[in-house]
């Protein structure tokens, strides 16, 4: 009788077990669908590029520091559409467009390849996304020969567009209000609200 028991105790555990694993099998199948898929797009295009997530924040220190006076200045204005917001890292050629027309016998694609692949740091836009002004944070890279042949560019295409271009020097800390003071200098829609 004795055996019978043990027995008994013995098909329990290994049905314990059993579903146990299972459990464990569904869970990890779960978890590992958005892999599988990822997998299967890449099988179907072995040779497609892989990324990856880079690790460090969009924004150096200096212009994660800056931003957030940015983003607080930006709060202080407004402009004939309502409140200013702060984008980041703008690619040139999502903002500006070369002023003649496409053809073979134009400058269009070589004025267009002169802002390609270059950002500016930061873009205020309106309510409605348009363009208010740019910003460029200038650190002790832009004294170097690439960098200023770069930064000339830059303001070209910023003035010959008409769009407010303002340089910020890096330094330890900034003001809001003089960021908002700058910009309301820059910006002829841009204003401050009256103090209440």
């Amino acid at each position: 009788m004795l055996w019978l028991v043990a027995i008994s105790l013995a098909v329990f555990v290994v049905l314990g077990l059993v579903v146990r694993i299972v459990q464990q099998r569904a869970s990890s199948d779960d978890r590992t669908t958005t892999q599988e898929a990822v997998s299967d797009a890449h099988n179907e295009a072995p040779d497609a590029p892989q990324y990856r997530v880079r690790q460090n924040a969009l924004l150096s220190e200096s212009e994660l520091n800056f931003a957030r006076e940015l983003d607080a200045a930006a709060r202080l204005l407004l402009d004939s559409h309502g409140p200013v917001r702060v984008a980041a890292k703008v690619n040139l050629a999502d903002l500006l467009s070369p002023a003649c027309q496409r053809g073979s016998n134009t400058p269009y694609r070589s004025w267009l390849n002169s802002i390609d692949r270059k950002h500016v740091d930061f873009v205020l836009v309106d309510a409605d996304w348009k363009p208010v002004c740019a910003i460029e944070l200038d650190d002790k890279s832009h004294n170097r020969p690439a960098a200023s042949k770069n930064d000339a560019t830059k303001d070209n295409a910023f003035h010959t567009a008409g769009l407010p271009f303002i340089r910020v020097a890096t330094k330890r800390g900034y003001s809001r209000h003089d960021l908002a003071r700058r910009i309301t200098e820059a910006t002829p829609q841009a204003r401050q609200p009256a103090a209440q």
